[in-house]
């Protein structure tokens, strides 16, 4: 039997900090970019948030964001654990925002600042 390689994102992130730890990764654009061993020391505060707020492998984590750094780490965070990202677009009006998130199961939502204004008002669990 031949041996069976598993590609999954974490996995390959996590290969990726391996190899080429200093190399950049992540950045606005124009900006220093953050380094692979950089984004994965964020990556594992940002899981050991997750785990010490009770979500565990299974369960839904939302994203409301821009396209930045930020979500990236969060991305990775939530997957490597095996959680699964429940990904809202910033254009989103804040009715499907709720919408998504009710119907989701979402146990937790990562919001960017900017679009912060968009679930503060929000009635739902």
């Amino acid at each position: 039997m031949q041996n069976e390689i598993k590609l999954t994102f974490p996995a390959l992130f996590h290969d990726s900090v391996k190899n080429y730890g200093q190399d950049g990764f992540l950045s606005f654009v124009g900006d220093t970019p953050l380094t692979y061993n950089q984004v994965s020391e964020k990556v594992d505060a940002v899981m050991a948030l997750l785990e010490n707020s009770g979500v565990q492998k299974g369960d839904k984590i939302a994203i409301l964001s821009a396209n930045m750094p930020n979500w990236g780490v969060t991305y990775l965070a939530v997957t490597s654990m095996g959680a699964v990202v429940v990904p809202l677009l910033p254009d989103f009006h804040e009715e499907e925002i709720k919408t998504i998130l009710e119907h989701s199961g979402a146990k937790g939502i990562f919001v960017s600042e900017k679009l912060l204004p968009k679930i503060e008002q929000l009635k739902c669990k």
